[in-house]
């Protein structure tokens, strides 16, 4: 389905917008401007959290949002299961060449996490208690 709407190049990780048929729009002005504005452009717009983090790439299509690299991943390795989630091997969300793609578990997902700017530890997991005045370490594997 999504190969009507782009083209992946694998060496930038970047989708491209395709030529679209003039059926799939109202009006013939719309599809020209389409085709002389967007066809073979990059898709896409690079997203942050609200800390100022890169987040995602975020794709619009029929007025929807569609992550990036989940489109790339079912481009070229068909529908995600249900109950899995697509994770960046090297916690890049903006890089989406499919090397860097994984299918794995929320709990996987979540073991890949950078480590938050508010720690001053420089490890995961490892948190100064204020209270107590120690380094407390948390790890916590399948509940």
């Amino acid at each position: 389905m999504w190969n009507i709407y782009f083209t992946y190049d694998a060496s930038s990780g970047h989708l491209t917008w395709n030529a679209m048929q003039r059926e799939d729009f109202k009006s013939e002005g719309l599809w020209k401007r389409w085709q002389t504005y967007f066809t073979g452009t990059v898709a896409g717009s690079k997203k942050m959290n609200k800390s100022g983090t890169p987040h995602s790439i975020e794709v619009r299509l029929n007025k929807k949002s569609h992550p990036a690299h989940r489109i790339i991943w079912e481009m070229c390795n068909g529908p995600i299961p249900d109950g899995m989630e697509i994770d960046h091997v090297d916690s890049d969300p903006w890089n989406n060449r499919l090397p860097n793609l994984r299918l794995c578990t929320h709990s996987q997902n979540a073991c890949n996490r950078r480590r938050p700017s508010h720690n001053t530890s420089g490890y995961k997991g490892v948190l100064w208690n204020k209270k107590r005045l120690v380094w407390q370490a948390r790890i916590r594997v399948a509940g």
